[in-house]
């Protein structure tokens, strides 16, 4: 994230393609196919062109990205291997903790907050909803700071680690609850590029993702991209996915 990067704009594949570079294009991980939109499509002058005017949003980005890779790694330091299909003990223990500490934020009158009572458990992302994983990740905080549970948890981790485990879910939770604001001050956006690569330096060291590709994931590189698209459509609301795709549940459910 330090290294220095700059955009690739629509003007620079442009020329490439006239010029016939084809091995200027394939540097840039770029393809001269023509499709729906080489040519006659207004993109409405956006300056990064298509990957401007149609950015990735919060639902896929973070819910089912970010904070799904973040509850993996969570298992993972406790034991859990990705390769296996048999979790270790200590991942049920966490469960039963989860549900106890979900029953017991459930009793509250705040509906500002996300759900936290999950009936099979915190442990298995992977079989959560999008809307659900901010809930996930406030009982992981939880379970990080009340003793019982932290003791359990200190068992497979070590003092400074679980330290990183708690900077890392109180800013991946502020940085969401930021993210829904209607309204987002100028000055906070712009401070938000620093803001978001220091997070990310954070979630690369305390996550440490070893297996499959890593750290090497569109998704985690995209959100440097995040202040950017503030500034071009404004507030996140207005690029966030997750009302339509609830909707589009209910409308492939009842096409009639």
């Amino acid at each position: 994230m330090d290294y220095v990067w700059q955009h690739i704009l629509p003007g620079d594949i442009s020329a490439l393609v006239e010029a016939g570079d084809f091995v200027g294009l394939k540097n840039m991980s770029q393809h001269p196919i023509r499709d729906a939109f080489y040519a006659g499509v207004c993109l409405g002058g956006n300056l990064r062109g298509i990957h401007g005017m149609t950015p990735a949003e919060p639902l896929h980005l973070l819910e089912l990205g970010l904070f799904k890779y973040t509850i993996e790694g969570f298992c993972v330091a406790l034991g859990y291997s990705p390769t296996s299909k048999s979790p270790p003990k200590i991942l049920k223990d966490i469960d039963t903790w989860a549900r106890a500490v979900g029953r017991y934020l459930g009793h509250q009158s705040d509906r500002g907050l996300p759900r936290t009572y999950f009936p099979n458990g915190v442990t298995g992302g992977t079989k959560l909803a999008g809307h659900e994983m901010n809930g996930v990740l406030l009982v992981l905080l939880l379970l990080c700071k009340l003793e019982s549970s932290k003791a359990l948890i200190g068992t497979k981790m070590s003092a400074k680690q679980l330290r990183g485990w708690i900077e890392l879910l109180e800013c991946l939770l502020t940085w969401r609850w930021w993210l829904k604001r209607p309204t987002l001050p100028m000055e906070e956006v712009k401070a938000s590029e620093r803001c978001t690569k220091s997070l990310l330096k954070l979630f690369k060291k305390v996550v440490n993702r070893q297996h499959g590709s890593g750290m090497l994931l569109i998704k985690f590189h995209i959100c440097l991209h995040f202040f950017e698209t503030n500034l071009d459509l404004g507030v996140t609301i207005n690029f966030d996915t997750g009302q339509m795709e609830s909707n589009h549940k209910i409308n492939a459910n009842n096409p009639g």
